[in-house]
This record gives C-alpha cells, sequence and structure tokens, in this order.
C-alpha cells in the first residue's frame, strides 16, 4: 500500500477513476472500457515507482536505529509492522485481480505490454496462463497483469467477491481488512490532525446511498461491475 498524504497524481487519478465508474453505470463504449483499463495500468505504474521509493525509506529506518536504537528503533519497529500488514493486503488483491482476470478471460497475460504484445499489437501465448494461483511462481505473483479482453464482463467479480444468492464474501472479507488497516494507520498518526484527515478521505470503506437505498461497500463496488472497473478498484486499493 502506497499509504500517506496524496499526491496531486493520486488525486488526478482517484478523480478518473471516479468519472469512469460513473460512465460504466452506463452503458459505455469499447474506447471508454480500453481507457479505464489504460489508467489501471497508470495506477500500477505509479504503485511499482512509489514502492521503490519506500524502499530508500526503510533505508532510512534501518540507518536511524543503528546510530540510535534507542531513540528510533520504536520508529524503525512500527515502520517495519505497518509495511508487513500492508504487504499482506497487497498479495491479497494481486490474488483477487488474478482470479477477477482468469474468470472474465480463462487466461493471464503476465508482463508489461510491450512484452506481451508483438508488433501487430496481438497478445503473445507464451506470456499466458491459465494456472490456479497458487500453482504460480512467486516471481509470476509479482508479475503485473498486462491485459484484460473482456472488459465488459459484468459477472466475474460479483460471482468471485460478493454474490448474496451464493453466500459469497470476500469482498466482506476485505473491507474487514482495510479497515483493520485504516485503524493501525490511525494509531499512529494520533495528534496529527492533517495526516489523519488525509487516512480517512483515502481510505473510505463505508457502505453508500443508491437512490435512498442503503448498498453495501462490498455490493457497490464488485456486484454488476463490468471487469475492467472492479481490476481498476483493486489496484487503487493497492496504490493507498
Amino acid at each position: 500500500m502506497a499509504g500517506g498524504n496524496i499526491s496531486p497524481r493520486q488525486k488526478m487519478i482517484n478523480m478518473m477513476y471516479l468519472v469512469l465508474t460513473a460512465l460504466l453505470a452506463l452503458n459505455v463504449s469499447k474506447e471508454v472500457l480500453n481507457s479505464f483499463f489504460e489508467v489501471n495500468k497508470g495506477i500500477a505504474r505509479a504503485t511499482t515507482n512509489f514502492n521503490a521509493k519506500n524502499g530508500d525509506t526503510y533505508a532510512a529506518f534501518d540507518a536511524a536505529a543503528e546510530v540510535n536504537p534507542v531513540k528510533a528503533g520504536q520508529y524503525r519497529e512500527q515502520a517495519y509492522e505497518i509495511k508487513e500488514e500492508a504487504d499482506k493486503l497487497v498479495a491479497s488483491l494481486q490474488e483477487m485481480k488474478y482470479n477477477l482476470v482468469l474468470a472474465a478471460d480463462k487466461k493471464v497475460y503476465l508482463g508489461s505490454e510491450s512484452q506481451i504484445k508483438d508488433e501487430e499489437g496481438d497478445l503473445k501465448e507464451e506470456y499466458a496462463t491459465e494456472l490456479n494461483w497458487d500453482l504460480l511462481t512467486d516471481q509470476q505473483k509479482l508479475t503485473n497483469i498486462g491485459a484484460l479482453t473482456n472488459k465488459d464482463d459484468r459477472h466475474a467479480a460479483g460471482d468471485l467477491f460478493f454474490s448474496e444468492k451464493r453466500k459469497i464474501n470476500i469482498a466482506t472479507d476485505l473491507k474487514v481488512d482495510l479497515i483493520s488497516y485504516k485503524n493501525s494507520l490511525l494509531f499512529l498518526a494520533e495528534g496529527n490532525e492533517s495526516l489523519i484527515t488525509s487516512i480517512n478521505e483515502t481510505c473510505n470503506y463505508d457502505d453508500k446511498k443508491i437512490k435512498g437505498k442503503k448498498q453495501l461497500w462490498e455490493e457497490y463496488n464488485f456486484y454488476d461491475m463490468p471487469s475492467v472497473g472492479a481490476l481498476t478498484l483493486l489496484s487503487k486499493m493497492q496504490s493507498m
């Protein structure tokens, strides 16, 4: 999870996501669906870059704790506790993304767009896999998903993550984990009102009110949601 204050770039991504989510409620064109996947790729790239910078931050914690273990050691420990919790969430979200694309397309292309497509723009089958998540290598699990063909599939997300009829509640379990992570951040931010406000705005998992009726957060985000919308939502959660 990226965490912290929201950068102008992240605010722009959030706004684009909200606009495209509204459009997905309509019968949208192929161009809009493709644009949504471009947003998803942009979020994934931004998250990768942010995670690389986070490495420098943790290195700074290590250095400070080595110089002054009494004063800086507790902060290093807190930082790594949050990192462990965030890493578990990111891995869980990545598994959900993989399973979503596998359900929609029956195969998943792993790698960047330049890797998985030839000069004509056709997908290279050697980058496709039909394996279940548990059978992937550790490296495959860390590799970005490079394509989604059935972007308008409106069944996969609900069938996998939230279905009252089939009593599927993976999205509910996810919300519980997200709220737990949010509470950990709020605990560490105690006394910093600006940071607390930022966390509450970024990590909002409240239920929605649609046409005067309450709708669960998990239903709002996954039931009858086009696969590309659900995929982008999951990527957005990884970036928080």
